[in-house]
């Protein structure tokens, strides 16, 4: 049972009990290697915005992993030790730029061929 009778417990229970709660909250204090401001990061943060999935698939795999091996359960990794050592700017450097919402597609289409 969790020990509510410190602030610290009380935070950490509730982020790992609402997970998405603290994925969003590392998403947006990431800067992604930009200084602020920065047009561009709202538009990385908004691509990591829908892949809470993707990484919570990891933490799980993560987790399960941890569990297999018979891991202490005070060692376990809780979610946001998992977030808190996530490459989210190396995961975003890695992305292409249309992944990035960066191409330059739109403003160049591709060029058509008129046949008479």
């Amino acid at each position: 049972m969790a020990n509510y009778n410190t602030f610290d417990d009380f935070y950490e229970t509730m982020l790992e009990a609402e997970p998405q709660t603290a994925y969003m909250g590392a998403v947006g204090s990431q800067t992604f290697g930009r200084s602020l401001p920065d047009p561009t990061l709202d538009r990385a943060r908004a691509g990591f915005r829908n892949q809470f999935s993707d990484v919570y698939n990891q933490y799980l795999g993560q987790r399960g992993r941890e569990l297999s091996s018979r891991t202490d359960p005070s060692k376990l990794t809780t979610f946001s030790s998992f977030l808190e050592k996530y490459p989210f700017t190396q995961r975003y450097s890695d992305m292409t730029p249309y992944q990035r919402g960066t191409s330059r597609s739109r403003f160049n289409p591709s060029t058509r061929f008129i046949f008479y």
